[in-house]
């Protein structure tokens, strides 16, 4: 819905940065939308989350993600 999005879009990934975008092509729109078509392509089938946090091994050090930041 933002008129003043866009974002580049260029298949050729072998050179740097700057020649990259010189041969990109500009998309109007989010990018959001590009994302999430070529996640669902490359993604497989959900699965539930686990029950608890961690796993053996890596037990979790706090009661939520991200908590330790406020310690």
């Amino acid at each position: 819905g933002n008129p003043k999005a866009r974002y580049f879009t260029n298949d050729d990934v072998s050179t740097d940065a700057d020649t990259w975008l010189k041969g990109a092509e500009e998309q109007m729109g989010s990018w959001w939308e590009m994302w999430s078509e070529w996640l669902d392509e490359h993604s497989g089938e959900e699965k539930a989350a686990p029950k608890k946090l961690g796993a053996a091994g890596f037990e979790p050090i706090v009661d939520a993600p991200g908590e330790y930041i406020f310690g």
